[in-house]
C-alpha cells in the first residue's frame, strides 16, 4: 500500500528516535513538512506535557520489539499552536528493528465529548 495515499497519519523515525519521513496525512496535522523535520526529535512536531512518556513508550518498542498502542497524547502542534490536541498513538517496531513506525489520530473532538457527557453526569447526580 502507498502511504501516501494511507488516511491514518504515518510517521517514520531511526533507532535514535529521530524522524526519517511521514505521510501527507502526517503533516496535515502537524503543520510542518518531512524536510523540516528529518534529524529531529518528536518536539520538533508536537509540543506538551506528555513528550517524553511517549518517547518513553517509542523506545520500549524499539527494546522490546513490541509495539506500543492505545496512548492518548495531549499537545500542540504548528498547524494549530493555540489549541490542545488529544491523539491516539501507536508506535510499531519496523522489520529486525530498523527503526519505528508512529501513527497519530486526531481525537480530540471525541475525547472532549466524553469530557463533557462526565461533567453532565455528575452534575445530574449531585442536583439529586
Amino acid at each position: 500500500m502507498d502511504t501516501d495515499q494511507f488516511p491514518v497519519a504515518l510517521s517514520r523515525y531511526d533507532t535514535e528516535l529521530r524522524f526519517v519521513r511521514q505521510n501527507p496525512a502526517m503533516e496535515h496535522i502537524v503543520g510542518i513538512g518531512g524536510e523540516d523535520r528529518v534529524g529531529r526529535g518528536l518536539s520538533a512536531a508536537l509540543t506538551g506535557p506528555g513528550n517524553a512518556a511517549w518517547e518513553a513508550r517509542m523506545r520500549r518498542a524499539l527494546e522490546t520489539g513490541q509495539a506500543e498502542e492505545g496512548h492518548l497524547l495531549q499537545g500542540r502542534t504548528r498547524a494549530d499552536p493555540d489549541h490542545d490536541h488529544f491523539f491516539a498513538v501507536s508506535a510499531s517496531p519496523l522489520g529486525r528493528i530498523v527503526g519505528l513506525c508512529a501513527t497519530a489520530l486526531d481525537v480530540t473532538e471525541q475525547h472532549r465529548g466524553r469530557e463533557r457527557l462526565a461533567l453532565l453526569n455528575e452534575a445530574s447526580t449531585r442536583s439529586c
